[in-house]
């Protein structure tokens, strides 16, 4: 036999969070190694303070806000929610429940890499207006709120998707960035990031800046997260 010792736990029924007395073992079991996996302690968490957010950075920079819902069970994807901070404005709807993580992560990733060398020396001397509808052309076919008559082939449309993909920002990222609209990514010296969005407020015009170092800080906080959550909720419990 195994040492047990008895815990109290929550789990979740239909009534709500109830305590519950659990086995729990001490040592020698391979399968229960990753017991925090299988119980739903988040739930608990929950009922009492309410779903519980992340914020990885600091609003008035550079931030990643995000949480995984509370009620997620292993085996599960990341499901939560997600916005994004700069300059105090936020750009994302947090108050969309269950969205898909994966995406936006993955991205994340692949943004940290590229960042210091985002830009190119043909954006030199385009204020921010016609760097957006330069990029907003090439990529989808439009100037703000006007549709292009665009005759470019299938194979050039492919083209530009893969010389300038790397510029969209938080755009098909999740169901969460879809309430504003279109962003761009720059990094212009290589030291400072600019994010252009067209829904800012006005007092902003096109652009929120932040240094490089803030925002790959926030980034690599984000995707060490999102890694743990991702374990967490994989509920393998052979590994």
């Amino acid at each position: 036999m195994f040492p047990i010792s008895v815990n109290t736990a929550f789990i979740s029924s239909a009534s709500g969070a109830r305590p519950v007395a659990r086995p729990v073992f001490t040592h020698g079991h391979a399968r229960v190694k990753r017991q925090c996996a299988m119980l739903n302690w988040r739930f608990a968490i929950y009922i009492k303070l309410g779903p519980i957010s992340m914020l990885f950075g600091r609003k008035e920079t550079f931030a990643i806000e995000a949480m995984a819902e509370p009620h997620l069970a292993a085996p599960s994807a990341v499901w939560g929610r997600m916005q994004v901070w700069c300059q105090g404005i936020a750009i994302g709807d947090y108050s969309e429940q269950h969205c898909g993580l994966y995406t936006a992560y993955w991205n994340f990733k692949e943004l940290r890499e590229a960042l210091p060398t985002l830009w190119r020396a043909q954006f030199n001397g385009l204020g921010d207006r016609d760097l957006w509808n330069y990029l907003d052309g090439r990529l989808f076919g439009w100037h703000g709120d006007v549709e292009l008559e665009d005759d470019r082939t299938v194979e050039e449309c492919r083209t530009d998707a893969v010389e300038y993909g790397m510029f969209s920002f938080l755009t098909s990222w999740g169901e969460q960035f879809d309430r504003n609209g279109k962003s761009f990514i720059f990094c212009p010296d290589g030291k400072t990031v600019r994010v252009l969005n067209r829904s800012l407020p006005s007092d902003k015009g096109m652009a929120l800046e932040a240094s490089l170092e803030a925002v790959n800080k926030a980034i690599q906080q984000f995707v060490d997260w999102f890694d743990r959550e991702a374990t967490r909720l994989a509920g393998d419990c052979d590994a």
